[in-house]
């Protein structure tokens, strides 16, 4: 994975997940603009941060294991980090001043595990250079 490659799926991974934040605060504030953007705006470092650890767990997960199906693991590695934090918080994830519900952590884990998917798909595709 090349740093420009990286940058991408960064810039890729910070846009669905900045949407899903987006579309969260919508529908918590009843589509009140002006806290739907304060709130998005306020979680882009979280976004961020789960975005470039996404992607560090996608690059170790690709540096270990070289065998295509074994390479499609990576794409749970995130899951496996948000669901050891999930049990050792006892079932709660708070994020500075929102409380992550049940589904919207399920969401949360289909949509990474989705896109890593997607990513680890583009990456180890013979089409790539």
């Amino acid at each position: 994975m090349s740093l420009k490659q990286l940058f991408q799926y960064f810039i890729l991974h910070s846009i669905v997940f900045t949407m899903l934040v987006f579309i969260t605060f919508n529908i918590h504030e009843s589509g009140n603009m002006d806290i739907v953007l304060f709130g998005t705006f306020l979680y882009m470092p979280y976004v961020f941060m789960l975005s470039g650890l996404n992607l560090i767990l996608i690059r170790l997960g690709l540096i270990k294991m070289t065998k295509r199906p074994l390479v499609f693991l990576t794409a749970f590695f995130m899951g496996i980090v948000l669901m050891t934090w999930l049990l050792v918080n006892g079932g709660q994830i708070t994020i500075r001043y929102w409380k992550l519900t049940l589904t919207e952590f399920v969401i949360l884990n289909t949509v990474i595990i989705g896109l890593n998917l997607l990513t680890l798909y583009r990456l180890t595709s013979k089409k790539t250079k």
